[in-house]
């Protein structure tokens, strides 16, 4: 058995009482067509605690979020087979169903079955992972899910599972290999924003996060890349100097 190790939520919730998983977007590869490293343990260690728990025999189901960062440019055009809808490179989502199906958990080599999996690929960030999973009726129900991800991740996804989930959750921390990748500062500060006034029974919750998040990330993006250009305008000058 293996002891998992949880980060409180709702106050009060106890694990067996946990129905279902969300599993919030954590990068894609180079090529856009698969995860990162760390979107597959997240992947991985979400399977091994859907089997260990048998949620599937609660009904429970993983919902896989996400589909690609704002700056990720990478992967080319592709549809999935059920949809007519095209996307740059596969979305995370897609990438985690696939990783998930393919998973052998356990001495018996238990498999997650495709009805256990529901895609939520159209969210940019941490705050809309979970809006659009909550608010797009990717759960069959209202019962408690925890949400899996990085210890280093973990504690802003929490705060902002508190101002739009309409259910009961906690925490599965995901274990790092080495020294896990931190919880980066524009990330910080960019779901505040988007967060800003922001509660589970907001009108039109999902257009208002989208939109912010766009917005909101762009300006980000705009501000890390005058930031590597001024860089390297300062090392070329200093070179000169040098010369």
């Amino acid at each position: 058995m293996i002891n998992f190790a949880l980060t409180e939520g709702s106050p009060g919730l106890d694990l067996k009482d946990v129905a279902h998983i969300l599993l919030p977007g954590r990068g894609r590869n180079e090529n856009g067509n698969g995860l990162s490293r760390s979107g597959e343990r997240r992947a991985l260690w979400a399977a091994e605690f859907f089997v260990e728990q048998d949620l599937a025999s609660k009904g429970g189901v993983i919902v896989a979020s996400g589909y690609k960062t704002p700056a990720d440019k990478a992967g080319d055009l592709w549809s999935p087979e059920d949809s007519d809808e095209v996307f740059t490179g596969v979305p995370e989502a897609y990438a985690y169903r696939d990783f998930l199906l393919k998973c052998r958990i356990g001495d018996t080599a238990i498999r997650i079955q495709p009805c256990s999996i529901r895609v939520e690929p159209h969210s940019i960030d941490t705050v809309t992972n979970l809006v659009r999973s909550e608010k797009e009726g990717h759960f069959p129900d209202n019962r408690p899910v925890a949400v899996v991800a990085q210890r280093n991740h973990l504690a802003r996804t929490l705060e902002i599972a508190d101002k739009v989930l309409d259910r009961p959750f906690m925490g599965i921390v995901v274990p790092e290999q080495g020294i896990g990748e931190p919880d980066s500062t524009w990330a910080q500060l960019a779901s505040r924003a988007v967060l800003l006034g922001i509660h589970p029974n907001t009108a039109r919750i999902v257009r208002r996060t989208t939109s912010r998040a766009e917005r909101i990330w762009s300006a980000v993006n705009g501000a890390q890349a005058a930031k590597r250009y001024a860089t390297s305008l300062f090392s070329a000058a200093r070179d000169t100097h040098k010369v």
